[in-house]
């Protein structure tokens, strides 16, 4: 009896401690995730300020590069004027007067822009101002030295030349270009500073957090050993959470496959409205044009007062000014059109099922190659495909993308002054088949390496259309075909690029699908 009661006594102890231990645990966890969670919001939190103050300031060091420019540019453009001038002068040829022509509205662009950027900084206007009047002094001047060659009065001309007038006001705009120059370098480098600091400390708020988090993470590993003795009491539980949990996860990855399918539609329905609101742009721009086109016929018909101010600026302005920001407004229409149709593109073939077939990749590299034919013509250039290509089980669709922008990439920046040679060649491997496509164009900067597979950026000299989705589109397709894609350049000489792909492409699952 007395054991019994003994064992008894044993066991109802035990039953009072369990739920002590249990309270416990549950309460020491529910206290280490909020802390975990209140430490995470506070990173987030500070990561997401830290950032915005980095873009504010990249925003402002852009601004004042752009500022800093346009204060170059107007010395530089007022001393090719000159040169014009003086080459006139000597050659009594109207072919020496075209920069000159040019450097008058080029230089008021110039002084345009940095009016613009110094829209807020109010010590900065008036100085602004000073030099453009002292900019128009010196045209004028130099106006008034064509005006007497024009004449057949070049003795005056020379005369008016050698005085110091057109020297000072020249040293003057160099020296006004230079202060504003030297300004704006010391805020270009206190915000270089600024941003450096803010990088700084985003890492370190991302240190010390992930530090905070370790050590939450390290008390949950020390509240859960000391727990474990408990968990056997609880297995028949656990073996019934792990007999759902495979369903669970099917659940989770079929939940993850409609939200990914749901983003993707919205980014189809987005870009299908915009396209709308743009395509109205397109045409009401068209018929701007077509109303500065009837109002420039009739200006050329009417007797204009030449010494009419208003006339002459609002001819200047339907000839030039108008013209031109139509132009910009078509540029920057084509520009955001061929964004849309690139996120378009990618939506769709996000969407698409991969379907598997036996390829033949010679066929797709000489029809690729016979899409480009006319501009190999154009620079003399020439595709040399060293056979046999290697074929595979693939998606065709997705190959002949691949091999499409790869090979239009290599035509489209081939180095000039050369002819182009590019080359294409496939191996077997352990592992799979690698295809390479080589060309001697300009190469890619080591710096860039990395920017040529980011969407909607482009790296080297922006000379060339294009939206920057070819590369990161061929890299989304490749990894899609189950491979990868790299590249080897030498900046001047050419650029190689080499794709992996397995010799058979898995077929999708359903749920994959």
């Amino acid at each position: 009896m007395a054991r019994e009661y003994g064992c008894a006594a044993a066991s109802g102890t035990y039953l009072a401690r369990m739920p002590l231990t249990s309270t416990t645990v549950v309460r020491a966890t529910a206290g280490l995730l909020l802390l975990a969670l209140l430490v995470l919001l506070a990173i987030v939190g500070t990561a997401l300020w830290l950032v915005d103050r980095t873009d504010t300031l990249a925003d402002e060091l852009v601004h004042w590069q752009e500022f800093r420019r346009a204060a170059r540019n107007v010395s530089v453009t007022v001393l090719e004027a000159e040169s014009s001038e003086r080459g006139y002068l000597l050659t009594h040829e109207e072919r020496y007067l075209q920069p000159y022509t040019a450097a008058i509205e080029r230089v008021r662009g110039e002084i345009a822009i940095l009016r613009d950027r110094a829209r807020n900084v109010p010590q900065y206007q008036e100085r602004i101002e000073v030099l453009a009047d002292t900019v128009r002094q010196r045209f004028e001047a130099m106006a008034e030295i064509v005006a007497l060659m024009e004449q057949g009065r070049g003795e005056e001309a020379m005369a008016l030349l050698r005085t110091d007038r057109g020297k000072a006001l020249m040293e003057s705009i160099r020296g006004m270009s230079s202060e504003l120059i030297a300004e704006v370098d010391e805020r270009l480098r206190v915000n270089s500073v600024a941003m450096l600091a803010s990088a700084s400390r985003l890492t370190w708020v991302l240190v010390i957090g992930a530090g905070m988090i370790v050590a939450v993470v390290g008390g949950s590993v020390l509240i859960a050993l000391g727990y474990t003795r408990d968990l056997e009491r609880s297995r028949r539980e656990v073996e019934a959470l792990n007999a759902s949990l495979e369903e669970r996860v099917r659940e989770r990855t079929s939940d993850l496959a409609r939200a990914n399918e749901e983003v993707q539609r919205f980014a189809y329905i987005v870009s299908h409205d915009l396209r709308a609101p743009l395509v109205n742009i397109m045409g009401f721009t068209s018929e701007m044009e077509t109303g500065i086109a009837a109002i420039r016929d009739y200006l050329a018909q009417a007797e204009l007062d030449e010494e009419d101010m208003a006339a002459r600026d609002a001819k200047l302005a339907i000839e030039t000014e108008l013209p031109e920001a139509i132009a910009f407004i078509r540029s920057s229409t084509g520009k955001m059109d061929g964004l849309i149709s690139a996120i378009l593109k990618l939506s769709r073939e996000g969407r698409r099922v991969l379907t598997p077939e036996r390829v033949d990749v010679e066929a797709i590299v000489g029809t690729a190659a016979d899409s480009v034919q006319h501009q190999l013509v154009e620079t003399d250039s020439e595709i040399e495909v060293e056979r046999p290509l290697p074929g595979i089980v693939t998606d065709r669709m997705a190959l002949e993308q691949v091999f499409g922008n790869l090979i239009d990439n290599a035509v489209k920046y081939l180095a000039p002054g050369r002819p182009g040679r590019i080359v294409i060649r496939g191996r077997e491997t352990r592992f799979g088949v690698v295809y390479e496509v080589e060309d001697n164009g300009r190469g890619i900067a080591e710096t860039d390496r990395e920017r040529v597979f980011e969407l909607f950026r482009r790296a080297g000299a922006q000379d060339k259309p294009g939206e920057g989705i070819g590369l990161p589109h061929v890299r989304t397709m490749v990894r899609r075909l189950g491979g990868e894609i790299d590249f080897e350049s030498e900046l001047g000489r050419g650029t190689t690029f080499r794709v992996s792909l397995p010799r058979v492409l898995a077929q999708p699952t359903k749920e994959a699908a």
